[in-house]
């Protein structure tokens, strides 16, 4: 009875995290926050850009140059290249608080508050 249990959660996990995701890299890195997030939670990373169910691309641009705001959000497309998710966009300064850095701090907005719930809602 315990390896049937046993044999039903890893049939379970590897369906969940069965996708393989690549994560296009920026000019920045600031696609390392996401990469990290999709890493820790088990799902298969592909450092080759032709081979993913999923392509996750991290999208900025500063929104005021007089008090250096930013915008960012990231974009889920599938192989045939039709977007299948988005997240929602933050907004955040670069201060020193975050290093001067707004793009590394988005990302890891995103990649802790939106990543998982948008995980979830993705066609197996």
């Amino acid at each position: 009875m315990k390896n049937l249990f046993f044999l039903s959660l890893l049939l379970l996990s590897t369906g969940v995290f069965g996708q393989t995701f690549y994560v296009e890299p920026t000019e920045k890195g600031f696609e390392k926050k996401i990469s990290e997030k999709l890493d820790y939670d088990g799902y298969k990373l592909s450092t080759d850009p032709a081979i993913y169910d999923y392509k996750i691309e991290c999208l900025i641009r500063q929104t005021s140059k007089f008090n250096s705001m930013y915008k960012g959000y990231i974009r889920i497309s599938d192989k045939s290249g039709k977007e299948v998710a988005r997240s929602e966009e933050v907004r955040r300064g670069a201060v020193a608080v975050n290093g001067f850095n707004a793009g590394a701090n988005i990302f890891g907005v995103i990649a802790d508050k939106h990543l998982p719930r948008i995980l979830k809602e993705l066609p197996k």
